[in-house]
């Protein structure tokens, strides 16, 4: 399925996007019975910031989805894996595991990273990480994963 805002292909049960997060469809509601709908169209709302991963080398942007968990990784189709923060692009040596590290929102809010065992660690400000020890992250944190460094940003901090 495709985004309609930002043009990912997602997987055709996908009920949000996993490039710009927004909700391709309504699982409370069959498509065929939309046919004949009527719909109201307000004006649109404007977007909500959100925390994000920077990668330093292309400036590629990577926003948090509204989750409490947003695995970073490699998507890989054949093994079902779809990270909500899919570094496949900025990753051509393949340094990052398909399911490297996560981030978790907590009421607050307040970000916590994770390396999840992978090869190549997680880094944060240049520490690496534990496997599986939660690290708080903050506004600027600078996140290596793998070989790719991107720089952690929370909106209006």
């Amino acid at each position: 399925m495709k985004c309609p805002k930002c043009g990912r292909s997602n997987r055709e049960e996908a009920i949000y996007c996993g490039g710009c997060g927004i909700k391709l469809r309504d699982i409370s509601q069959d498509s065929s019975s939309l046919e004949n709908t009527e719909v109201d169209i307000e004006a649109p709302k404007p977007p909500e910031e959100r925390s994000k991963l920077v990668v330093i080398s292309s400036g590629r942007s990577y926003e948090l989805m509204n989750l409490t968990i947003n695995l970073i990784g490699r998507r890989s189709p054949r093994d079902g894996i779809y990270p909500a923060i899919d570094l496949t692009e900025d990753d051509p040596e393949r340094t990052v595991s398909r399911k490297h590290a996560q981030i978790d929102v907590q009421r607050g809010p307040r970000y916590f990273i994770k390396d999840l065992g992978s090869s190549n660690k997680t880094f944060v400000n240049g520490h690496p990480l534990e496997p599986n020890v939660p690290q708080m992250l903050n506004n600027g944190d600078e996140v290596r994963i793998g070989k790719v460094i991107a720089r952690f940003i929370i909106p209006g901090r």
